[in-house]
């Protein structure tokens, strides 16, 4: 957690940032290690941690709910990240800005189709009347099953907290080519407009 320290501004138009690391926390979670999971000011949040809801029985939990998807973070492929260690590799705390680095080494894989199986021997079907919901059988997405899993992909994210922004460095670096995308969930989001805009992104 990252607090802006600007003198003689009150406390309540501090910015406050999160970025999100640590153990994995096993058939828990988490897909989202290096997420941006909290930005705050003037009490108010620039997006809800949790954007959407399903309780753990649904199947749609561990499809959606908890995909990297739905999170403030870069994605590879589409895909979920693999649960993972993160570790903090920077802080620091200065007059001008405080700073925060995370890293992770994970891979990423298509989400469990159906959700996650609870009871051994379950099939699709009953998943489905278990939720009250209807998935078309598919092959290639075998029920309750991780598919297409890369091979493990180094994440490092470093944030700096100033007195009027926060600034996002992103690293990714995998074996193979691949697909990487920065999403940000905001509330309430239109439009994003700028005078003048430059986008340079490398894949490595």
């Amino acid at each position: 957690m990252l607090r802006s320290r600007k003198e003689g501004r009150p406390p309540e138009e501090q910015i406050q940032a999160v970025l999100r690391y640590g153990s994995h926390g096993y058939a828990h979670g988490h897909f989202d290690r290096t997420e941006l999971l909290s930005v705050m000011r003037n009490g108010r949040s620039l997006f809800n941690p949790e954007h959407v809801w399903w309780g753990y029985g649904h199947f749609m939990y561990k499809f959606y709910v908890q995909n990297s998807n739905t999170k403030n973070m870069v994605v590879t492929d589409g895909k979920m990240q693999i649960p993972a260690d993160a570790r903090r590799v920077l802080f620091y705390s200065g007059e001008k800005l405080q700073a925060a680095g995370v890293c992770t080494t994970a891979r990423w894989g298509y989400p469990s189709y159906g959700g996650m199986i609870y009871e051994r021997g379950q099939s699709l079907r009953e998943r489905c009347e278990y939720n009250a919901s209807d998935l078309p059988c598919c092959d290639a997405a075998p029920c309750g099953e991780v598919t297409e899993l890369t091979e493990p992909i180094t994440q490092t994210r470093v944030m700096a907290a100033l007195d009027d922004c926060i600034v996002i460095f992103d690293s990714m670096k995998g074996e193979r080519e691949h697909r990487y995308e920065s999403q940000v969930q905001i509330k309430g989001f239109r439009s994003l407009k700028a005078a003048d805009r430059e986008s340079c992104l490398e894949s490595q």
